[in-house]
């Protein structure tokens, strides 16, 4: 057994026999298993050495960076210890891989400013890793041959790095010729579910579906990822900004398409929110040919990223009505309370079934995949499944949960409530010594708490932001982590957000989680929609689109606090419904509830 650590955590030898005997028989498995198990030390290690026996090519999904790493430590842990050469490469976007400056993280004309460099032999990095005359080739050969030498796992951000630091080697293309020989493929959602896309990609290592074995990490996310990749809008803004690029085209470009955009802009101009019908285009593609406008749209798009190098709205409408077109009683077409125009995927399957069919064996882990029986709905897997779930292996004494019969959250009842949640959150963190994590349901919500504590609290509030970007909201986190050293500080932060799924509070970083109220989501066309595709589907829309993915979000929420069996939190759920037993019988069996008081909370608190 390939195990890079000396001592097995309890139940994670079961986890790595059931993972196992799963991959051998060519089944997808799914396995709910809480943090701190080693669920992806234990993955590895169930699949690595039957990979090898039988040359199959493993691909970790995962759609968090901090994963990637983690996945390249274990490959680098199991060499180190057994003196074997297991390859792995991280594999990401080409954008976010890309050393030239002038392109790095460019938006969605990245690729096409990227072929055009790569045309006129203005990438060095790209020309290094191919060559052009005989001597180039050599040169390049030995640079690869050498980087293999020395990385027999390698992330994607040391992978860059090296190529920044000498500017020898493209980043992207380096890592594709990594891949080919590689044992594991560390990727993204995109790489796999979108055909396109997945078919490249395999074509480019020489592997076939048959031959992978796919692990796919916080699995509890993959149906809403999916969706996602599959959903497109327009706004106002974006129209405004397409009439503007539309005055820059070459006459013959905009002689085309001039009258197709006014028309179009004038008829979004007269929309009211609402669903929008399918055939809401019929007028229009009646007296314009809809495939002509494509191109031209195309073309434009060319156009405009060849001589000005940046983004075309124009190729955006043309996605758009692509998008639009594409799956008809599979989508929800709608204008929401903002006046955007969307047309959402409701059907995760259409993507996810051929893979979970074509592949050799799947394994999707997560803390929350209750009911089991949603997720093989939702993905469309008709083949043999095995279904797990796994308990905690930490003492239960380390977690406190506690629930308020006294506060409610529910729409009609919440303004009254609001003094009350402010009280008690006051209390809590006023009265012990650590970091805190406040999650709300809604940014609304949140500002209209945070307005009434905010000049009341002995700590510092850190308050996530809808728009903060990756390298804010970065720093806010460290500096909120900092806070351990003092008194303690207080994050307010959404349920379901990166803070409350995406980042990890071991150790004293966090000493307690307060859930405000059960943050079912909003009432709005794109829900409505849900969970009626989902009730004609699956005869359980309420359940499989409202209550199942919220308490997933509160689990998930939950659990940022215990992730080492050292790690010690209470968890304190704001609303007398988590006592209700349709509610309350979802959660994990190591959530023993108690009725909050602050008694409680202090004495937990002085036995850390």
């Amino acid at each position: 057994m390939l195990f890079r650590h000396e001592f097995v955590r309890k139940g994670q030898m079961e986890l790595i026999e059931e993972i196992k005997k799963t991959v051998e028989d060519g089944k997808v498995g799914f396995f709910e298993a809480p943090t701190g198990l080693g669920k992806t030390d234990a993955a590895l290690t169930a699949t690595l050495e039957f990979a090898l026996q039988q040359q199959k090519k493993i691909f970790f999904v995962t759609p968090k960076n901090s994963q990637h790493k983690i996945v390249v430590d274990v490959i680098a842990g199991i060499n180190n210890k057994y003196g074997t050469e297991i390859r792995a490469v991280d594999f990401v976007s080409k954008p976010n891989l890309c050393t030239d400056p002038f392109l790095y993280s460019g938006g969605s004309e990245f690729y096409e400013l990227c072929e055009k460099k790569i045309a006129r032999n203005g990438c060095i990095g790209y020309l290094n890793t191919f060559g052009k005359n005989k001597e180039q080739k050599v040169n390049a050969y030995r640079n690869i041959e050498q980087f293999k030498q020395k990385y027999k796992a390698v992330s994607h951000d040391v992978l860059r790095e090296r190529c920044l630091d000498d500017q020898i080697l493209c980043p992207y293309e380096l890592s594709l010729i990594l891949a080919k020989d590689a044992n594991v493929v560390i990727t993204d959602v995109n790489h796999v579910f979108l055909p396109t896309i997945r078919q490249k990609f395999l074509m480019k290592m020489n592997a076939d579906m048959e031959d992978c074995i796919f692990i796919f990490d916080e699995a509890h996310n993959l149906p809403n990822r999916i969706k996602n990749s599959l959903s497109a809008s327009i706004n106002k803004k974006l129209l405004e900004n397409a009439l503007k690029e539309l005055q820059r085209l070459e006459p013959k470009l905009k002689d085309d398409l001039e009258e197709f955009i006014e028309t179009f802009h004038n008829w979004f101009m007269n929309l009211k929110s609402g669903f929008v019908d399918y055939n809401a285009f019929d007028e229009l593609f009646a007296y314009y040919n809809y495939d002509a406008i494509i191109n031209t749209l195309s073309k434009s798009q060319e156009f405009t990223i060849e001589k000005y190098e940046t983004k075309s709205h124009l190729g955006t409408i043309a996605e758009f009505l692509i998008a639009w077109f594409d799956g008809k009683e599979s989508k929800a077409r709608y204008v929401d309370a903002r006046g955007t125009l969307c047309c959402q995927s409701l059907d995760p399957a259409v993507l996810s079934k051929p893979v979970f069919s074509d592949c050799y064996a799947g394994i999707c882990m997560s803390a929350t995949l209750t009911p089991f029986e949603m997720y093989v709905d939702l993905l469309g897997i008709e083949r043999e499944t095995v279904q797990k779930r796994f308990s905690s292996p930490f003492p239960e004494e380390n977690k406190l949960v506690l629930y308020s019969q006294e506060i409610t959250t529910k729409y009609e009842e919440r303004k009254e409530n609001i003094p009350k949640i402010c009280d008690v959150i006051l209390n809590t963190v006023n009265s012990v010594a650590g970091n805190i994590a406040v999650f709300f349901p809604s940014y609304k919500l949140l500002n209209e708490v945070l307005s009434c504590v905010e000049d009341k609290t002995s700590k510092k509030i850190f308050v996530q932001q809808p728009e903060q970007t990756p390298q804010q909201a970065k720093r806010l986190v460290e500096n909120f982590k900092e806070m351990k050293n003092t008194f303690g500080g207080v994050l307010f932060a959404v349920i379901g957000g990166s803070f409350a799924e995406g980042v990890d509070y071991p150790g004293d970083e966090l000493i307690g989680i307060i859930v405000v109220g059960l943050p079912f989501p909003e009432p709005d066309y794109e829900m409505q929609a849900l969970i009626d595709y989902y009730e004609k589907k699956y005869k359980n829309g309420w359940d499989y689109a409202y209550v199942f993915p919220t308490i997933s979000k509160i689990v998930q929420g939950a659990g940022r606090a215990i992730r080492t069996e050292t790690d010690r939190a209470f968890i304190l759920l704001l609303d007398k419904r988590y006592s209700w037993s349709k509610y309350k019988t979802l959660f994990p069996k190591d959530f023993n509830f108690s009725l909050y008081s602050q008694e409680r909370i202090h004495r937990f608190i002085k036995n850390n």
